[in-house]
């Protein structure tokens, strides 16, 4: 890992999105529908890592997969892992994806009419059928719209807070003292603030609750448990070439597991 390469992307992508709106989607959950229960965050394009995880837990319709966020940028195929878990999806699979920054700032960009602004537009030009036939401004503004309506369309659906009986899901943090649908839009998607230490302020809803969040990776590669049953599980794929899976519930066994893949 090129520690050097990591402070010079993580300076690029550390600035403040401007939020599309300020209402934090939640989304509440039965976690005794599924027989087992993984989290995974921040693939940033990482493919290959993802093809790999999905090999190894042998994912089946009646488990939920959890995504915390941040799919694009950095690596070279964010458009496939996308395109991935809409298939998954559409076969039954019960995936759920929590939105990231890096997917904010995707949809600002789609939104506000930024092309280049971000990798990610470049990775989605590049599986067009225009690539290397149009550059990616005319493309952008002659054919982007209509291919990539349908991740717009999913990814404004999906929420930023996923609670269930026992765990709560998120990318960024939370602000303890807050409840989950008085959270801010800014603070669940970009905050590093260590949000664990606030145990003074920390509501009675969370003290419970098992709490998985991403965003700042863990340049050891592996899942690191902050305090009590706080978790961050972004083991910085792209810079470990590790990523890290929360067995969180398996029906047949109690206790969580942590399950790794390397490439």
């Amino acid at each position: 890992m090129d520690l050097e390469l990591f402070k010079k992307i993580f300076k690029y992508n550390e600035r403040s999105a401007i939020p599309m709106e300020n209402r934090v989607k939640v989304e509440r959950i039965d976690e005794n529908n599924y027989d087992r229960i993984f989290a995974i965050s921040d693939l940033h394009g990482q493919y290959d890592l993802f093809l790999r995880l999905l090999e190894k837990i042998e994912l089946k319709r009646e488990d939920l997969l959890l995504i915390l966020g941040d799919i694009c940028d950095r690596g070279k195929k964010s458009y496939e892992i996308y395109m991935k878990c809409m298939k998954m999806i559409k076969l039954g699979y019960n995936l759920k994806f929590i939105l990231g920054n890096h997917e904010d700032m995707l949809l600002e960009d789609f939104e506000n009419d930024y092309p280049l602004n971000y990798e990610t537009e470049y990775s989605i030009y590049k599986n067009s059928k225009y690539f290397e036939k149009k550059n990616i401004e005319k493309w952008h503004k002659e054919n982007f719209p209509a291919e990539v309506k349908w991740l717009i369309k999913w990814l404004k659906d999906c929420p930023l807070i996923v609670c269930g009986n026992e765990n709560i899901f998120v990318h960024a943090g939370l602000n303890l003292s807050k409840d989950l649908e008085n959270q801010e839009r800014e603070n669940v998607l970009w905050t590093r603030e260590e949000f664990w230490m606030d145990k003074k302020n920390t509501l009675e809803e969370y003290k419970n609750k098992n709490i998985y969040f991403g965003h700042t990776p863990n340049l050891d590669g592996k899942i690191s448990k902050k305090s009590g049953k706080i978790y961050d599980i972004d083991c910085g794929a792209f810079f470990t070439h590790s990523l890290g899976c929360m067995e969180v519930k398996n029906k047949k066994s109690k206790g969580k597991r942590e399950i790794y893949v390397h490439c």
